[in-house]
């Protein structure tokens, strides 16, 4: 066991089942469920709205059990809001679409396993499948956008790991002062406000249906965050494993890229 206190984005919604939640955080470059049993914890959740793309402060125990299909977790005791507006949360609205809810139905758990790049974990995260097909990266002839034709969830891991990997190496080895730390993160919280806006004009659109503001939005978020992404790469020389290609083509799932490019 492993005693962990550290700041981070959800990178899934929770999901209340009777007296427990359940949601998945981003650990380096890879995702990571949490368990909360306590109420106290379960009600701030509920209370602020705690959603994915949020920045938490969290503390817990990461467990390893014996049996596979719970070989590794993070035993939630303590969470709260990082972000000094946090209470802003209390004022959004819900959303919901057809593979995501904050409430589930009967309060049934529901999950799936993604194959994660790190060999020794295997996560279990809750289906979020706004589209059903394999997960490949299709490039177009364009050169500037390429169709993902996975699900939107793993699309969203897809962007939010990227982004996570390149913050991750350039704050735990890369930075020389606390000017450029300063100026890093401010960089590294406009860059999770463009998933966090992405995802959110998605599940928007996913649920009142496609229109062009939300394509342009949508698009111009991801443009950004590449970006965004791309620039720090280069200019803090951030090595990136073989298999990982961080570039400035613009991914973008099936539907956004056959309703925006008018091919």
């Amino acid at each position: 066991m492993t005693v962990i206190h550290t700041e981070t984005h959800l990178t899934s919604d929770p999901v209340y089942c009777e007296d427990s939640a359940y949601f998945n955080v981003a650990l380096s470059n890879i995702s990571v469920e949490c368990h909360i049993h306590r109420e106290e914890c379960i009600n701030y959740l509920r209370e602020n709205k705690v959603r994915i793309g949020d920045l938490v402060k969290i503390g817990g125990v990461f467990i390893t059990e014996t049996k596979p299909e719970q070989a590794h977790y993070l035993n939630v005791n303590s969470i709260c809001l990082a972000s000094s507006d946090g209470s802003n949360n209390k004022r959004r609205k819900v959303l919901h679409d057809d593979g995501v809810s904050l409430n589930a139905s009967n309060n049934k758990c529901v999950s799936c396993v993604f194959r994660r790049l790190d060999e020794h974990i295997d996560q279990r995260v809750r289906s979020t499948l706004l589209l059903a097909s394999n997960s490949t990266l299709r490039r177009s002839s364009n050169g500037i956008y390429t169709e993902f034709t996975g699900s939107f969830s793993e699309y969203f891991f897809m962007i939010y790991g990227e982004a996570s990997y390149v913050t991750f190496m350039i704050s735990q080895h890369l930075i020389p002062n606390d000017a450029i730390a300063e100026e890093f993160h401010k960089q590294r919280t406009e860059m999770f406000d463009n998933v966090t806006r992405a995802y959110t004009i998605f599940t928007e659109m996913s649920y009142h249906g496609i229109n062009e503001a939300g394509l342009n939005n949508f698009v111009s978020s991801v443009a950004s965050l590449v970006e965004k992404i791309y620039r720090l790469k280069q200019f803090y020389s951030v090595h990136v494993p073989v298999g990982l290609v961080i570039d400035t083509t613009v991914p973008l799932p099936s539907t956004i890229y056959h309703n925006y490019i008018k091919e």
